[in-house]
């Protein structure tokens, strides 16, 4: 069995990775920053080839998690959960920029971009 210091140990551990701040970096973000350097239609490209990864990706999840539920514990389904709603997210965010690059400039000021795409969130 786990000594009692084996166990404090753990749980230590446990709530340690519990509570360490979470790194929201994304590759695509450094590429963003200098985007509006770049040629708009290959740029338009790669984001059609990452949603569809993305998009295959989410789908996989899904189905995953379909077989998962009702036989693997809550705290397991809450892990599949937060990724699928992850990659919701990131599909919605990926799929305004390419929407808007197909019309605008990916330098271009003024655009509100969180409303929109919290508005296509609704």
């Amino acid at each position: 069995g786990i000594t009692t210091s084996g166990k404090q140990e753990f749980e230590h551990l446990l709530l340690e990775q519990m509570i360490k701040q979470e790194d929201m970096h994304r590759p695509i973000y450094e590429a963003l920053l200098f985007a509006q350097y770049g040629d708009d239609r290959l740029i338009l490209e790669q984001l059609r080839i990452k949603i569809s990864q993305l998009t295959l990706y989410l789908t996989t999840l899904q189905k995953v998690y379909e077989d998962k539920y009702g036989k693997e514990s809550m705290a397991k389904l809450y892990i599949l959960s937060s990724v699928i709603l992850h990659l919701k997210t990131e599909l919605k965010v990926l799929g305004n920029l390419y929407a808007n690059m197909k019309n605008k400039k990916i330098g271009s000021i003024g655009n509100d971009v969180l409303k929109d795409i919290e508005n296509q969130c609704l």
